[in-house]
Parts: structure tokens; sequence; C-alpha cells
């Protein structure tokens, strides 16, 4: 079994580099790899998820709330993305993505430091 910030450390960075094949290579190369990071971004929000989960001592509708903030936010980058495009061309759009997923890495890499928070027990459970 693979710990879940080891796989999302590996997703994260595999992702990264997929975006620096792609800014450097075209043709059927590039389009690989481009679809390729959906691969590696399918296989990171569960772990995320997970990892914040069972990490943080705020309650799971807390957590869950904030992530799905952090989604929002994520969607500001495609947007950005283009931006990028227009003024500088298709190969450094794909810095803006990289950079976002080496942030994520860096979430991974002091997820697998942190310790994992004992689950609390609900109070009808308890009281039994």
């Amino acid at each position: 079994m693979i710990p879940a910030a080891r796989l999302a450390l590996v997703a994260t960075l595999s992702a990264a580099a997929l975006c620096l094949v792609v800014a450097t290579t075209g043709g059927m190369t590039g389009a690989v790899a481009a679809i390729a990071i959906g691969l590696f971004n399918s296989i990171m929000f569960p772990t995320i998820f997970t990892l914040t989960l069972e990490r943080s001592t705020a309650g799971a509708a807390a957590i869950s709330g904030f992530l799905c903030m952090s989604i929002v936010g994520g969607a500001f980058l495609p947007p950005l993305v283009g931006k990028v495009a227009e003024h500088a061309g298709f190969a450094a759009a794909f810095a803006v993505p990289a950079i976002a997923y080496l942030a994520i890495s860096a979430f991974a890499f002091f997820a697998h430091r942190a310790p994992i928070q004992a689950a609390p027990v609900p109070a009808a459970e308890i009281a039994h």
C-alpha cells in the first residue's frame, strides 16, 4: 500500500514534469503529455481530500467547505493560463499549472510529516 502523502507527491511532481514536456515539445508527444496530466489530476483530488481530513484538527464539515473553496480558487487558473498564453505564448502558459502543481507538492511533502489526528467520537456514541 502506498501512503497517501507519497502518492500525492508523486502525482503532483509528475503533473508538473508533464507541463514541462508540453511546454518544450510539440506534436503527439506534447498531446499525450497534456492528456496524461489529467490522469495525475484524478489521483490528486481524493488524496488531497484524505490528507487534509486526516491531519486537521477542525471538523470534517469545516475542512470539506475549505476544500470546496479551494476548488473554486483553482477555477481561476484556466483564465490565467489563457492570459499568459495571449501575452507570452502557449509554452509559457504551462508554467501556471506547473507552479500550482509544485505548490501542491509542497503540501503533500509537509502532510507526510504532519501527525494524523484521531477522529472525534460523536457525543451520541459516548452516551451509550
